[in-house]
Parts: structure tokens; sequence; C-alpha cells
């Protein structure tokens, strides 16, 4: 009876321990998989910084994107270009900016905008930053993406920064990936790459960031978008509704000085709706400066200069 206790016991030991070593497993694989998930986003997220990179002063210089600073002082990515980016663990990625040149090295921040001042869907831009880290100095680096460790739920500070075994890494563990102004060859792909997506409304919805029809914005701040990001592509979902243009985002596409060549455009019904672009003031023409698909989308009293580009999606 007793060898029959023992043996008891030691079985369902055996089993328990054989339970905690699968759990164990299964939570670091769990690990391993996320930190993969975000090293891709990150990468994914410095291709799309890397192709908004914009000479704001003229002086062929490239400036990144302004970053969103929060309560306790830590930097993420602008909304606007990057909407709720976040690690598959919940939390923010930490976006650091830094001088583009030496001449525009300042402790603090100061923004520019960009393509200029009034534009449609012109975003702020750095024109003055911190210098690099003296880790990380001489390096061609404007940006940081920073992701803490998983289990960290806050953003990492970009004061967490430096060198480990010669690469960028974060004091608290966690990963680092750098922008600079010439794109290294796997940037490049992946801004040739970049595909982005919007809902429009008729009027703005929700917090208008376009990431959902819940949150659906206006034609003219996604077209405004479009000319400031210039991804390579990007494709609105109008909703069923009269989108109407002003003459301030016509002009401003139509403006060979402000609007560089360059990045396709698709404006599509969204679920087959019956969205119609239309203008504030009769006989405008709406020019795209880039390829241009239009699928389910009507016109009304408004010319258009840009003719569909057929063979791709």
């Amino acid at each position: 009876m007793v060898s029959l206790i023992i043996t008891s016991v030691m079985a369902m030991s055996l089993v328990m321990a054989g339970s905690y070593v699968a759990f164990t497993t299964l939570q670091s694989s769990q690990k391993v998989s996320e930190g993969q998930r975000s090293s891709a986003q990150m990468w994914q997220l410095a291709a799309l910084i890397q192709a908004n990179l914009r000479p704001v002063r003229g002086d062929g210089v490239l400036y990144p994107p302004a970053p969103a600073v929060d309560q306790d002082g830590r930097t993420s990515l602008p909304v606007w270009l990057a909407p709720d980016a976040k690690t598959p663990w919940g939390a923010p990625y930490g976006y650091c900016v830094y001088a583009a040149t030496p001449q525009a090295v300042d402790p603090a921040i100061a923004t520019a905008p960009y393509p200029y001042a009034g534009a449609p869907g012109a975003h702020e831009y750095a024109i003055t930053a911190p210098a690099l880290p003296a880790a990380l100095a001489g390096r061609d680096i404007v940006a940081l993406v920073l992701a803490p460790s998983a289990k960290s739920e806050k953003a990492a500070r970009c004061d967490d920064v430096m060198l480990d075994q010669g690469q960028p890494g974060l004091t608290g563990g966690g990963q680092v990936v750098t922008v600079g102004q010439r794109a290294t060859s796997d940037l490049a792909a992946l801004s040739a790459s970049a595909r982005v997506e919007r809902f429009v409304t008729a009027t703005p919805v929700g917090n208008a960031t376009g990431t959902n029809l819940a949150n659906g914005m206006s034609l003219e701040a996604a077209l405004g978008f479009w000319l400031a990001a210039r991804p390579n592509t990007m494709v609105l979902h109008l909703a069923s509704g009269r989108h109407v243009l002003g003459p301030a985002v016509l002009t401003a596409l139509g403006d060979d000085t402000h609007a560089p060549v360059g990045g396709r455009l698709v404006l599509a019904a969204f679920e087959n709706g019956n969205p119609v672009v239309a203008a504030v003031s009769a006989g405008a023409v709406l020019k795209i400066p880039g390829d241009l698909r239009i699928d389910g989308v009507g016109f009304e009293g408004i010319g258009l200069e840009a003719p569909p580009a057929p063979g791709w999606s």
C-alpha cells in the first residue's frame, strides 16, 4: 500500500514537472515570437520614417518628423505617421530624433512645418534636436525606433540608449533600429514597398486619424497626408457621401514646387458604396502628381488630370 502511494506521488510529480516545463517552454517561445514580431514592426516603422525625411529648410538636408511627447517626457512616433504604434505586448514604441547637421544641435527640439505653413496635410519636422549620444557619435543617425523589454508597458526613454557590442541598445534591455539620412539597402527596400491605408468619411469622425471607419478622416486631410508622406502606395477607402475639396488642397496638389512627383494613390469606394468627389468652386481641377487608380468613386463638377495607372494594385 505504501509503495503504491509512493509510486502515485512520483507519477504525479513527473506529470507536474512535465507540465511546468511545457508551460515555461510555451512562455519562452511566446516571448521569442513577440520579439520577432516587434523587430519586424520596428523595421517597417524605420522604413516609414526614412520615407518621410524631408528637406524642410531647402538646404539639401533631410529632417525627421517631430516626435510626440507624453506627460513623462517620453517621445514616440507622431499619430499622423503611425497611429497607435505599439509592441505586441502593448508598450508604445519610443522614437528619438537627433540633429541632422552640427549646426542643428540644440538640447530642445524646434520644429517647422512641411511642405509649408498652412498647406493641407502639413506636419511638423524637427529642425533642431539634441546631438547623438557620445557612444553613437559620428554615425549617420537622425532617428531611432525603440522597443522596451517585453515586461515593460511604457516606451523606452532616449536617455536609455547605449552601445551594446558595437550596436545601439538599451540599458534596461530591448531593441533599437536606426534611421539615417542615407537609407540602408534594407530600409530602401521596405520604403519602396510601403503601403498605407486610410478610411475617409464625408466629415471627420472619432479622432479623425483614418485608421478605421469609426475614426474616418476627411478627403482633404487624407490627400494632404499623401502629399506630405508619399508612401509608395496609399489606398484611401472612401465611404458613401459627398467629399468636397476646397481650393487650398487643390492648389497644393497642383503646385509642382511643393509636390514632388511620385507615389501611387488609390481612391476606392468602401464596401461598394457610392462616394462622390466634388469641389467648392465649379470648374476646379484635381491634379494628382503621381500614379492614380480609381475604383468605384464618382466625380461631380471637378476635372481630373492624372490618368489611371493600369497594371498594379
